[in-house]
């Protein structure tokens, strides 16, 4: 009876320290993958000049506001497709004047 127990004790610490391993694992996984997400999607370590930033505010040093916004005139299109299609009347009325005119 003891050596049943001893069994499954042995059993159950053998188990345990296979969770524990495991456990571990996963842990070490999430953080695996936490870092290679922040390294994706992360904020990016481009260091940004003054310099440039402020080629792009020319415009609005220029500008005057008293001067109101040009009107933007929509323009649109439209296009007819023409059908090539004549139908089964049309070639007949052709024909048969065709053979009309042979005839006479």
């Amino acid at each position: 009876m003891e050596e049943a127990i001893d069994k499954k004790n042995k059993q159950l610490s053998s188990k345990e320290n296979e969770i524990q391993q495991l456990k571990n694992e996963i842990e070490f996984l999430k953080r695996v993958i936490s870092n290679k997400n922040r390294k994706i999607f992360g904020t990016s370590s481009e260091q940004v000049d003054v310099n440039q930033l402020s080629l792009f505010n020319e415009a609005e040093k220029f500008s005057d506001s008293k001067v109101e916004e040009p009107t933007l005139e929509e323009i649109t299109y439209k296009r007819a497709k023409k059908s090539n299609y004549t139908g089964k009347k049309d070639n007949l009325a052709n024909h048969a004047k065709k053979k009309l005119v042979k005839v006479i």
